[in-house]
Order: structure tokens, then C-alpha cells, then sequence
């Protein structure tokens, strides 16, 4: 829910800010700032419903003055974590993204669901990064 963030962070965990002044459609945009290179980011569990099969996972990002950390993967990111009951992992974590570009790029996935999955929690975070990441338009869909 609000993966747009027109409505700010409601629907999502985690201390972070909206702003106007990067966005791809609407008024707003997730803005996550660290001057820290340590996981700086929001998250929200979404219950999967029991008939499906995957889910694909589409969102805006771009980056500003990114500098990645010690690992390839410490950059702006956003990973689902797949879980029975929002705590015990049924499978790795699976990156929707890894990046530090600094133009708007939309980046999908079509992710197969574990068996045994009831709960998926998306994140977006500066992973051990500094700089600014924005985020937009986040959808989720369902596949049967």
C-alpha cells in the first residue's frame, strides 16, 4: 500500500522522509539520506494470498552524490524477503535492485513465491551507503 507515497509513509516501517522534489508521477517520492555508510531504510509485510504462485515487483529509483560502500552491493537497494510468518525466512533474499544511477530507472522482477510463504516484506534502504536514494511508484501484483 501507498508504494506511490502520496500519502507519505503510511503503510510503511522505518524513519525516513517524502519529498517533492524528485518524483515520477504524483506529488511525492520516497527520500532516504545517510551521511553513515550503515542500512538506513524503510520496510512494509504484505500478506501473500494463498493462491499464488509469484509476484511481480516493479519500482522507480535514481540516486544523488551515491557513495557505494566496501561491498558491490552496498549501494541503493530494494529486496523482498519471503517469510511464513513475517520472522522465519522461507528462502534467500531476493534484490529487485541494485543501483546508483542518478536518472529515473523503473526496475521489475518476477519473483516465484517459496512454498510455505505467507508474509513478504519489501525493502528499500541505503545499504552501508551515503548519499540520497529516491523511490516511486512500487506495485506489487500477484500471480496465480
Amino acid at each position: 500500500q501507498n508504494g506511490d507515497f502520496e500519502k507519505g509513509l503510511e503503510g510503511w516501517r522505518g524513519n525516513a522522509e517524502t519529498t517533492s522534489e524528485e518524483k515520477t508521477s504524483g506529488t511525492k517520492s520516497l527520500k532516504l539520506t545517510s551521511e553513515n555508510p550503515v542500512w538506513y531504510g524503510i520496510d512494509q509485510i504484505v500478506d501473500i494470498p494463498a493462491d499464488a504462485t509469484s509476484v511481480d515487483i516493479s519500482a522507480f529509483a535514481k540516486t544523488k552524490n551515491l557513495k557505494p560502500g566496501k561491498n558491490d552491493w552496498n549501494k541503493a537497494v530494494m529486496i523482498a524477503e519471503f517469510t511464513s510468518d513475517g520472522t522465519h525466512k522461507t528462502s534467500q533474499d531476493q534484490p529487485i535492485f541494485i543501483t546508483d544511477i542518478e536518472d529515473w530507472k523503473q526496475f521489475s522482477k518476477t519473483l516465484e513465491i517459496p512454498q510455505g510463504s505467507h508474509k513478504l516484506r519489501l525493502m528499500l534502504a541505503l545499504s552501508e551507503a551515503t548519499g540520497t536514494f529516491y523511490a516511486d511508484d512500487i506495485q506489487l501484483k500477484f500471480n496465480k
